[in-house]
Parts: C-alpha cells; structure tokens; sequence
C-alpha cells in the first residue's frame, strides 16, 4: 500500500497493497510537502521467491513504511504476526558467527529504511485481527498493557512509531458497538502518553498514527474533534469502495462520483468530508491507493454498472481469490479489453472472447492523477 500527504500500483517497484500520499498546505518551492507511506506487507514476503525484501525496495521513493501487521491479543498484548518472518525481515537474515546464527542488522528493513533517512511504523491490527480492539480499548488495564506493549514492539525493532489499523469502531462484526467511538478516544490516549514517556528516555519522535474506513458509516464512529490532535497522520483507507459483494459492476477505488454510484462512495467524497465536515486538516490526511484490483462475474454483459453475479473471479485470478495485484492484473490482460471512466478517472477491465468479467483496478496514469 501507498499514502500520499497533501491531496499504500506502479509508483516504484514496491508491490504492496496500497500506496498513501499526505497532502501538506506547507510549501516549499511551490510545491507541497509530502509523506509518502508505503506498507510492506509481511504475509506476502513469501510469494514471489521473497521478490520483494530490504534490497529491494527503492527507499528514495518513500517517508515512511508501515509493517504489518503485529498481531493484538485479547489480553492487550501486542505480538509479532509472523515471530520467524517478521524477525528476519526487521532484524536482518541469519548469518552464522562462532557458530551462532545471528541475524545481520546492515540487511534489515529498519537499518536499510534509516540509512536513507525513512522512518518504520509498526502497524497494528488490520482486518483479520480486528475482533479484539473492542474488548481492549473498553478495558483500562489492557489499554495500559496494549499501551505498553506498543513501546516493546518499538524497542525490540529500533522502530519510529506505531500505527492502528482497527476496521473498525463500531463494525458489529468485529464484536463492534457504540462504545468504541469514545473507548477508542481513551486508547489513542493511552498510546500517545506511552510514546511521549518513551520519547523522553530515547530522545527520538515517536509518530502515532491510524487507518479509517472512508464509509460515512465508519467516519462517523470516530470522535475527530479528539482524536485528530493525538495522531501524527490519518491514512484513509480510499479503496474498496465497490466490489464482487455489490448488486452491479463498479469501481473500486474511484477519484470521483462515477455516472452511476452512491455519492458518497469516491475519493472526492471522502476527503472532503473528512476536511470540510470533521475539521480534520489535510496536512495530516493521507490518501489511500490501491496496487491491486477487484473482480467480479458477470451475469451477461462485463461493462460498467451492469449487473454481477456477486462472485468474484477466482477462476482467472485464482492466486488472490479474485482480488488480484497489479502484476497478475497484467499478466491476464490478454483475456480483457481495456477502458478509461473519464467521470471517475480510472480504468476498467471488461472480459472477452466469452469471458464474463469485470475488473476495476489503477495503472500509472490514474494513480498519477490522484496523487496530483
């Protein structure tokens, strides 16, 4: 992934699950100063014979990188997602010295990432373990420990920060309710007043920042007014606005209001709810973009807002279950025809030869417009 400040796919070779670019109002030369957040997903250093890794990755694109995801426990504790991989790649590979492996820092994430002046966030949660944060954040002994746990993680890595990726207060599926939206407040707080403790005895900045769902469902469990000034950067998840679970064919990361869709379900939408309706500054706002894309089948026709069978296309893409990576993306796009929604400012995939299905993904030239 990519996030953009000022306004997480081929950016630069890092082939992530989204690119996020913070929009400053500062400028500099006339032109705005900007985070560039990329996340490297620690799940997927298998595929692709560990194509992507330390060496690389092309630093001088990016601000920051989040890695994730670290795993919360019911207990408040905070733990690697994968103890081997995550180790190896934030501690440097294994080399053999007197007769011990040990792991060489110079080959680490955090070293290679800090020698080119790019700070490292440990991102805490993500979807797959969400299911936990409401029990923690309800609890003020495990906010303590969670809290506390956050600044462990940061010591044993050497990194610069932490970044909450609950999805999300209030999402009943995530054993959500109403009191997460000021529950969630109070464990912001805790966190923050752990990393201002830390920063006092590292001499070293410690950023906090958090993931949001661009639903208006979602935006509206959140108490902005409180938790905008504790957190550094707000990275807006702005994908996966549309997808296989919807009745029709539509986009999945649009910049603005295709012909046909909710109004609220683009980019545009979403960013200026957050600034003009929440208050909250686009200095710390960062625009999620999506280097992978959503599949669906069709029923008859594979266009744009015709309708979908509600499955995605698992056959052509089975590697991802039909939610495929940009690089798979091309590697079928023999089987496609391609299309440009000059409303929305992305492209779009319609099958041919027989092929029923519809696929909404970015290519250089929509990312380049967003991030513009």
């Amino acid at each position: 992934m990519v996030f953009l400040t000022s306004m997480k796919r081929r950016i630069s070779n890092f082939i992530y699950f989204l690119i996020l670019f913070v929009l400053s109002v500062q400028f500099v030369a006339a032109e705005p100063c900007r985070e560039v957040v990329g996340y490297f997903a620690g799940w997927k250093w298998y595929k692709r014979n560990k194509l992507v890794n330390p060496e690389s990755i092309d630093y001088s694109k990016f601000t920051i990188i989040n890695y994730a995801f670290f795993k919360p426990l019911e207990n408040g504790t905070v733990t690697e997602g994968d103890s081997w991989a995550d180790h190896i790649i934030l501690k440097g590979k294994l080399k053999k010295v007197n007769g011990n492996m040990v792991n060489d820092p110079s080959s680490s994430l955090v070293f290679k990432a800090h020698s080119h002046g790019v700070k490292v966030v440990g991102s805490v949660g993500g979807w797959s373990w969400s299911s936990v944060f409401p029990g923690i954040a309800a609890d003020p002994v495990k906010r303590m420990q969670f809290a506390a746990s956050c600044v462990d993680i940061i010591e044993k890595y050497n990194l610069d920060g932490i970044d909450i990726d609950w999805e999300y207060p209030g999402h009943k599926a995530h054993n959500g309710s109403a009191a997460d939206k000021q529950n969630f407040t109070l464990l912001l707080q805790t966190i923050r007043n752990s990393l201002n403790a830390y920063e006092k005895i590292s001499g070293r900045k410690m950023l906090l920042t958090g993931a949001f769902g661009p639903a208006p469902n979602h935006m509206e469990q959140i108490e902005w007014e409180k938790v905008t000034p504790l957190l550094d950067i707000i990275h807006m998840m702005t994908y996966n606005y549309y997808g296989a679970w919807d009745k029709t064919a539509n986009h999945n990361c649009p910049l603005f209001k295709p012909l046909k869709a909710n109004a609220a379900y683009n980019i545009d939408a979403t960013l200026k709810t957050l600034n003009e309706i929440y208050n909250v500054p686009l200095s710390k706002i960062t625009l999620g973009l999506a280097f992978y894309g959503r599949s669906v089948i069709m029923n008859n026709e594979s266009g744009l807002f015709d309708t979908s069978t509600g499955r995605p296309d698992d056959v052509t893409f089975p590697e991802e279950k039909g939610t495929p990576s940009y690089y798979n993306i091309l590697k079928h796009s023999d089987l496609f025809s391609e299309n440009w929604d000059d409303i929305a400012k992305v492209p779009y995939l319609t099958g041919q030869k027989g092929l029923s299905s519809f696929v909404s993904f970015d290519k250089p030239e929509s990312i380049s417009i967003k991030a513009q």
